[in-house]
């Protein structure tokens, strides 16, 4: 009679066991899953914020040209006309629409001062080449 109640004691102790490990596997998943939500939440106010000071610090106007990319994979780039506590205003460059965009939307932001820096480095290239071709006819004949 006592080996009886000693493996009834026994099977209780490993059912007991199994509950305990199954909780702890449980709270240890759901710590898992919860902790990287509260750090997500913070890297995202960073990001606002980040992104509010620098339109913050280009100001409005024609020369303030950005690019920017949305977190819906849509890209603008024109110019800030507007700036309030939670948007700014972009017109687009190309076809002039004004667009809001929330500071929380904005994925990448990148600060364009000088739009026409391509086709000034491809003219300075072009003379270049071209000083360096009059001089080689130049120098041929000599």
């Amino acid at each position: 009679m006592v080996k009886r109640s000693s493996r009834a004691y026994k099977e209780k102790y490993r059912m007991f066991q199994k509950l305990v490990s199954l909780a702890l596997m449980g709270l240890l998943i759901l710590l898992v899953a919860f902790v990287p939500a509260s750090a997500q939440s913070q890297d995202e106010a960073r990001q606002t914020e980040k992104v509010k000071q620098t339109i913050l610090k280009l100001g409005t106007g024609a020369k303030a040209r950005v690019e920017i990319a949305l977190k819906d994979n849509r890209k603008l780039q024109g110019h800030v006309t507007e700036i309030t506590d939670d948007q700014f205003v972009i017109i687009d460059s190309k076809t002039g629409a004004a667009t809001t965009v929330l500071y929380s939307q904005v994925q990448h932001i990148r600060i364009n001062r000088h739009p026409h820096q391509l086709a000034i480095g491809l003219a300075f290239v072009g003379g270049l080449v071209g000083l360096g071709l009059i001089l080689a006819v130049a120098l041929r004949g000599s």
